[in-house]
């Protein structure tokens, strides 16, 4: 026992002095002189790396820290791989046999760049040339890594962020069998004009692939984007991209969704989600491949305490995909009064949308929808700031209307906007370049007939808005106190044209300042009952008999009005006032001062004083009376004399 004893340590001390040789011989320095040149024969590239450690076990691993490999000399060696960390596991047997043989490539916190030249060649071209007789790698292991394409003919950028990924390849008797799963962190899309953000997504896959043939073969392919998991199985045949992919009877978890739609801020943690869903897909032919597949859910319930003041209830989808054309074969909900039934076509998806759609309401309750805040509608009436609280965030509005074209129609029973109800709503729309039309708008509101159209303009520092309106025969009452919130007595029927021009930033946020407004007002009969303005401000003209500020009838008024940034500026306008020709102008800010002065040719016959006419004492002649209009438009002040 004693030998045995003895050999065991001789062995041990033995094997310790050659890992201490080892260790002494595979200076870094020697590593780097060893390793360099090999690299660098292999992969046709310069390669530079700081330091190179070698750890010994079972399967001997080098570390190599900083790692720059360039680029080929044609695309001007610019870095091709940077990887701060880089863990290279090899195989004993093919090491000691100078064989090219990797157990395992790690790389952490790096850059993979995937570039086109002008002449649309690939700096991989040449690496995916080398014929392979033996598979140079087992697994590959990817941590905090991007992976960039950039094409310089279409001078489109695409970026992949991986936050770890484990493929596992493996020598079948056909081809290379691959199984392993990728976890991207997020997938960036841009172009000249346009950056698009696909958010996280998990990808699982086993495949086998033949390189005589380029044929690969899926047992298993599943994507999950969030919640939404997606199982693939079939072919990718030959060079051509023969692809034969589907998946049937995929169900949906809205639990899954909805804590997936929290995570990406796109929905309160108050926020309830349920109903049921259910996705089949199946891709098929040789590139680009033609793609069917249908979503349908149905019993789809929505509540968010912050965003919708009444929950969707009833929700119903139900879409399809056939090569590049998508049906919105419906959408349908209903939140408080509102019912919405929409759908649609989206053709030419993979290049620049083109969408149809159609949208019915018969009730269609957009202030119980989207409530706006009352200070809004009291300060600006139908010219509204704000929506919402302000968002330094881009609208995403601006970048949709830049990337399709589409045409439709709305369609409304009943429709209720800032405090409004218009009958019969129905407007046409079309956007094309950034550019979005709406027109005509047609519908009847406060008895009146209600026709107009609107341009909404996308640019880099937001949108132009330019509208033409009119209202034809409407109630004035309802119009001054519910839409405009303005609280003036006035009844009787007018007539509204009205052209405006205005800005928005990008975040759609209106700018009052960019107001530029004209129009015209008139009404043929008409009358101011008991406004408080008046009867405070008009209480030395009504002794002299004027008029009574309890009622004051009018006739053939007309209104020219002119509104720049807050300023609304009244010029020309006429109207007649207890049978008194009167004249108004002047300037006020909305919301601030005013300076309006009234003029009105008073018949003798209508001043009185005491209770006696003093018309005859006058004479004949009209007497000129001015009436000063100032203060706020909160507390204004009037003010009496002859002109």
């Amino acid at each position: 026992m004693k030998f045995v004893y003895r050999t065991l340590i001789a062995l041990v001390l033995l094997i310790i002095i050659c890992l201490i040789g080892v260790h002494f011989y595979f200076s870094p320095a020697r590593l780097q002189t060893l390793i360099q040149p090999r690299l660098q024969n292999a992969l046709q590239r310069t390669i530079t790396f700081q330091d190179a450690e070698l750890h010994y076990g079972f399967e001997p691993s080098l570390n190599l820290s900083n790692l720059v490999i360039h680029d080929r000399k044609s695309f001007s060696q610019i870095p091709f791989i940077q990887s701060q960390n880089v863990q290279i596991t090899l195989s004993p047997i093919a090491f000691f046999m100078g064989q090219n043989k990797i157990g395992t490539l790690h790389l952490k916190d790096s850059h993979i760049y995937i570039r086109t030249n002008k002449q649309g060649q690939y700096n991989v071209d040449d690496l995916m040339q080398k014929k392979q007789t033996r598979l140079p790698i087992n697994q590959l292991q990817l941590t905090n890594t991007t992976l960039s394409y950039h094409n310089t003919k279409s001078k489109r950028h695409s970026t992949l962020q991986i936050k770890n990924a484990t493929l596992l390849a493996t020598q079948h008797q056909k081809g290379i069998g691959l199984m392993g799963e990728v976890a991207v962190q997020r997938i960036i899309m841009q172009t000249q004009t346009d950056t698009t953000h696909i958010p996280a997504l998990d990808i699982a896959t086993q495949l086998v692939y033949v390189p005589k043939t380029k044929d690969i073969t899926f047992n298993k392919l599943a994507i999950h984007l969030g919640p939404l998991t997606t199982n693939l199985s079939g072919q990718i045949r030959g060079q051509n991209l023969a692809i034969d992919l589907q998946t049937q009877d995929q169900p949906l978890d809205f639990d899954h969704i909805r804590t997936y739609l929290i995570e990406q801020n796109l929905l309160s943690p108050q926020t309830t989600l349920s109903g049921k869903g259910q996705l089949d897909l199946s891709i098929s032919g040789v590139w680009p491949p033609k793609i069917k597949g249908h979503f349908k859910t149905t019993a789809l319930s929505l509540a968010d305490p912050n965003r919708l003041k009444n929950p969707i209830i009833n929700g119903e989808i139900d879409l399809s995909i056939a090569g590049s054309i998508l049906r919105l074969h419906a959408l349908k909900f209903q939140s408080g009064l509102t019912d919405i039934a929409l759908s649609g076509i989206i053709s030419n998806v993979y290049k620049r949308p083109q969408i149809s759609f159609a949208w019915h309401s018969g009730t269609a309750d957009m202030d119980g929808f989207f409530p706006l805040p009352k200070t809004t509608q009291a300060e600006w009436g139908l010219i509204s700031p704000a929506h919402a609280a302000r968002d330094t965030k881009k609208s995403a509005l601006i970048s949709l209307l830049n990337s399709i074209d589409m045409d439709g129609s709305v369609r409304a029973d009943s429709l209720r906007l800032y405090n409004t109800w218009i009958r019969n709503f129905n407007a046409t729309t079309q956007a094309q370049n950034g550019v979005l039309n709406i027109k005509p708008i047609t519908g009847q509101t406060h008895g009146g007939a209600l026709n107009g159209n609107l341009v909404f303009s996308t640019h880099k520092q937001g949108a132009d808005l330019e509208s033409h309106l009119s209202l034809i025969n409407a109630r004035a009452n309802p119009l001054f106190n519910q839409t405009l919130n303005w609280h003036i007595p006035l009844y009787g029927d007018i007539t509204l044209t009205s052209h405006l021009k205005g800005a928005l930033d990008t975040t759609l946020t209106y700018l009052p300042t960019s107001t530029q407004a004209n129009g015209r007002l008139q009404m043929q009969t008409g009358k101011i009952v008991k406004w408080d303005v008046l009867q405070n401000n008009l209480k030395s003209v009504e002794q002299l008999g004027l008029l009574s500020a309890d009622k004051v009838p009018l006739q053939n008024a007309t209104l020219i009005f002119n509104l720049k940034g807050k300023t609304l500026i009244l010029n020309g306008t006429q109207l007649t006032a207890a049978n008194m020709s009167c004249r108004a102008g002047g300037t006020g800010e909305l919301g601030g001062l005013l300076n309006y002065t009234l003029d009105v040719d008073v018949p003798p016959s209508n001043i009185q004083f005491g209770g006696f006419n003093l018309g005859a004492l006058l004479g004949k002649r009209t007497i000129p009376v001015r009436i000063n209009i100032s203060g706020s438009s909160r507390a204004p002040k009037v003010t009496a004399g002859l002109r």
